[in-house]
Parts: structure tokens; sequence; C-alpha cells
């Protein structure tokens, strides 16, 4: 099942929970104005806890008029709490505003090393940093660009927010034979990855390639715990393969398929490890990109299956090199 979040906007008085929220006030356009009430909310559960968004605890949102100029106090953050966040703010009717959202794990202060949002209320531009550790679901974070265009009082307004990245996946065909001589026992992951964008533009959605031709390394950690093992239902015949997971990184991806990546799996115990090299792995956002192989045993070949919303999936095969 995919995991989305959710942000309702209603008319003020619609959601009296909301009303001890402090209000924004738009005070740069002329019009009849009404209070507006957001609230985001992650209504679907998913049944693994990798990738479920229970991580996300802030949301920072700021709009922006047609010349992609930030609108003046129209900027700020909302917590979350229990899946869900609520604030309010006065809008003049029928003007377009254009809405960027960005939630994650933020600290006390709502920030994220991950993730640099030092532009983001001028520019609605998200930095991203791949320094850090692997397997860190921390990472996990939640994006939508939207235009909103309030006519009428009581207006109510859903919007789904979506992850702006790709989730890389290295799954072991072969976790039976190591479970049966406990390797996976204490086991660390780590990945290279080259080509990768590090700027998202939230008010059109697009990614940068600064990093073209540099090798990004995230720090050795852990295997992902969460969920040590990994399902997949193949849609034609029904039949569920588990897989051991053996990492799991989320990586910024623009709208297409692109396939400039090329990944480096290694894992180690104690003072043993092993190399995979996956060239041209195609990777698109809010997709997760499942790489299958026999990384333990015999490496004969490898599956890359990307699924699309988490639903969905086609199959390309590489030799390992």
């Amino acid at each position: 099942m995919k995991k989305i979040l959710w942000i309702t906007a209603a008319a003020a008085g619609l959601l009296a929970a909301a009303s001890c929220q402090k209000d924004v006030v738009n005070d740069t356009l002329e019009g009849e104005e009404t209070v507006v009430t957001f609230t985001v909310a992650a209504p679907e559960v998913e049944t693994r806890t990798i990738s479920d968004g229970e991580k996300v605890n802030i949301v920072h949102w700021a709009a922006f008029d047609n010349d992609d100029k930030p609108v003046k106090n129209l900027a700020g953050t909302a917590v979350v709490n229990g899946k869900t966040a609520t604030f309010t703010a006065k809008l003049v009717k029928h003007y377009d505003y254009n809405f960027v959202f960005w939630a994650h794990k933020g600290d006390e202060y709502g920030q994220h090393a991950a993730y640099n949002l030092g532009r983001f209320n001028e520019e609605g531009k998200v930095i991203v940093n791949y320094e850090g550790l692997a397997n860190d679901e921390n990472r996990d974070a939640f994006y939508k660009q939207e235009i909103i265009t309030i006519t009428k009082d009581n207006e109510v307004r859903t919007i789904e927010l979506y992850r702006p990245f790709a989730q890389i996946n290295f799954l072991a065909a072969d976790y039976e034979a190591v479970e049966a001589v406990g390797l996976h026992t204490d086991m660390t992951s780590t990945v290279l990855i080259e080509n990768l964008p590090t700027v998202l533009n939230g008010i059109d959605g697009t990614v940068d390639t600064a990093l073209e031709g540099t090798t990004v390394k995230l720090a050795k950690a852990a295997i992902p715990t969460e969920d040590q093992y990994y399902e997949i239902t193949d849609p034609n015949t029904g039949v569920t393969t588990k897989y051991g997971w053996d990492s799991m990184n989320y990586i910024l991806a623009g709208d297409k398929v692109n396939e400039d990546m090329t990944g480096v799996f290694y894992h180690s115990k104690k003072t043993d490890g092993v190399n995979i090299v996956v060239p041209n792995v195609p990777y698109q956002r809010n997709h997760r990109t499942n790489i299958i192989g026999n990384f333990f045993t015999e490496t004969v070949k490898i599956d890359i299956i990307v699924i699309e919303s988490f639903d969905g999936e086609f199959i390309k095969n590489y030799p390992v090199i």
C-alpha cells in the first residue's frame, strides 16, 4: 500500500479544531479575504515500517505569486501530531497562490541536517545534503506544489503530497543462505551513487544536476532493521517472493525516468565485504527501484524492478561488473 500525506484546505469555521492556531495574514494583496484552514494528515498506513511516513513531524509551507515571488507574510511551519497538522491563513479570493509544501522529520527547530531550507520561503528551494548515514529512514520526506484559488467561503481542498525522492533498495534473493550461517547479524552496508541532483525547485518541481560526474558515498551503517525482509508480489501470477532488505536510501529525483546513475552497494560483516556495481540504474520521483540479486552467494545477474508510486512494476536485468 502506498503512503501519502494529505492537505485539506477549508474556509474558517469548517474545522473548529483549528481555531486555536495562529492566523497568518497576507497584507500585500487587495480584495475580499477569507480565512483558510490547512490540515495535513497521513490517512493511509503501510504494513511495513520503512516508508510508513511516521518519522515526519513538521510541515514547511510558503506561497508565491504569478512571478514566483514570495507573498509577504504567507509562509510558516506546522507541527505534525498524530499524522495531522493544522494552520490557518487569510487568502484573497480569486487570486492564484502557488503553494509549496515540504514535510520531514525536524529537530527542535524544525530543521533537518539532510535538507537545507534556507532558501525555501524566498525561492521555494530545498538543497539536499548527501552526507550522513546510509539506510536512514529519518531522511523520508514529502513535497507538493499546488496552485490554490479560493472562490467562495467554506471551500474545501484536498491535496496529496508525495515523495520527491526515488527509493533505491538492494534486496538479497539469497537471504535464506545468509541466515543459515548467521551472516546477516550485525551486518553493515553503504552505497556510492554517481550523477545525483542536489536542489529541488519547489515552485516548478524541477531538480538540478549539480553533482554530475561526482560520486556521493553515504556513511556505512547497519542494514535496515525496521523491516528485515521485503516482499514483492508478481501482478501477473499473484506469487509473492521474499527478499532480504540490505540497503535502503532516498535519492532526490525528477518526474522523468533517469538512467544516468551508477550504484555501488558494499556490504560487510567485520572485515569481510563485497562490492556490487550496477550501471545505468533507472530512478524516478516517487518510485522505488529494487535491485535484486544473489549478493552473498553466486552473482549471476541482477534484476532491477521499478515500482511506480509503490504500485505496478517493470523489470530490467543487468550483469554484475
